[in-house]
């Protein structure tokens, strides 16, 4: 259980728990997808403002949440461009600036994609990637997911082309053990 945060946990981590995204949240989300370390990453435009954050979290088809410990909101993760017919979904992710590398994006992911094999019956999830953003390829690769290809040039970024990284996991890969590593 997360503390005094608001929303309710939706997956609970042993570190980390998937809280509802609420409307308190909303202030944590903006000033990070405006952070430029984070903003520079992110694959889409994405919203700048609380007025588009609140209208992008109302989106039916996808699965969107806070990232939190006990007592603070870390990051979001989200499962999005569900296909059910076809079974895939892709992932996409963040944690604050001045709490990376502590493990909170790599047991979020685990719950999310732990979820999207055993609930959704999913077969597959994908997540793309800038090729600058090593931690983030580096806590894909640590999970188990595949580097299936580069997509060339096809994100513009402080003026440059850059190329996407793509991964995908498959859930008859997927090991539930891994939840608990």
């Amino acid at each position: 259980m997360t503390g005094n945060l608001p929303g309710s946990t939706f997956l609970d981590g042993e570190g980390v728990h998937l809280k509802t995204v609420e409307e308190s949240d909303l202030d944590f989300l903006r000033d990070n997808v405006n952070d430029r370390q984070i903003r520079r990453a992110m694959l889409g435009d994405g919203p700048t403002n609380t007025e588009q954050l609140r209208d992008d979290h109302t989106e039916e088809r996808d699965y969107q949440f806070v990232i939190a410990t006990t007592d603070t909101r870390v990051g979001y993760i989200s499962l999005h461009d569900v296909n059910y017919t076809h079974g895939t979904a892709a992932i996409s992710y963040w944690v604050d600036a001045d709490k990376q590398g502590q493990g909170h994006a790599t047991e979020g992911i685990r719950l999310l994609v732990q979820y999207a094999f055993e609930q959704l019956r999913l077969h597959k999830v994908r997540a793309d990637v800038r090729e600058f953003n090593e931690p983030s390829r580096r806590v894909l690769e640590k999970l188990g997911f595949e580097h299936e290809g580069v997509l060339r040039e096809s994100r513009f970024v402080d003026g440059e082309y850059w190329h996407r990284h793509r991964y995908g996991y498959l859930s008859h890969e997927w090991d539930a053990s891994m939840v608990k590593r």
